[in-house]
């Protein structure tokens, strides 16, 4: 039970990190294991709920952002951060899919002791459930990501552009053009009399 308690909890103390040190040294070979790929996914959740709230914090300055350049770092930044975190989900899916299934093997052999087995199938269902909240929330801010670029790059087009449809928009930003490249074919349009 200690060691259940120390691997869910994610702000373990150093104290509380020897005790899972020392119960995990006890613990048998494919427990040991097991714990090892706890440890593993519980990292990956980190690196994707860091990914979210990084998110989130390029989002707030790609609001503030006022020169293309400036936007299109924050977009590589986006970008980058998304890419890292999308590996990080798709790997603790895996991770947790082969715990499932272990989990299912070990219920049918005769040798697998069943307080063994609730450990495993309690810390993997903990796991899952966290899993499936932090992807929501790194799901949420990428959206939200996605509709505020959307709503600044349209405010933009509409200044030089007030009759821009919906389409209109949705090009601009679909050829990476963005409100920069607007504004110039709008300055190089005006004509001087």
């Amino acid at each position: 039970i200690p060691i259940i308690a120390s691997l869910i909890n994610s702000s373990s103390s150093s104290s509380t990190t020897e005790l899972s040190r020392a119960s995990l040294s006890q613990a048998s070979q494919p427990m040991q294991e097991f714990f090892g790929n706890v440890e593993m996914i519980k990292k990956h959740i980190h690196t994707i709920a860091s990914a979210a709230t990084k998110i989130n914090a390029i989002n707030q300055s790609f609001s503030i952002a006022t020169t293309s350049d400036a936007e299109q770092s924050l977009t590589k930044q986006s970008t980058s951060t998304v890419g890292d975190a999308s590996k990080k989900a798709q790997i603790a899916k895996q991770m947790l899919q082969r715990l499932r299934e272990d989990n299912e093997r070990l219920k049918t052999s005769k040798d697998t002791k069943q307080s063994e087995l609730r450990i495993r199938e309690n810390l993997t269902n903990t796991l899952t459930r966290k899993f499936v909240d932090v992807m929501k929330e790194y799901q949420n801010a990428q959206q939200q990501f996605k509709q505020d670029i959307k709503k600044k790059v349209t405010r933009q087009i509409q200044i030089v552009k007030p009759d821009a449809t919906t389409e209109d928009v949705d090009q601009i930003i679909s050829s990476g053009g963005g409100s920069g490249e607007v504004f110039k074919k709008a300055i190089l349009q005006v004509k001087y009399v």
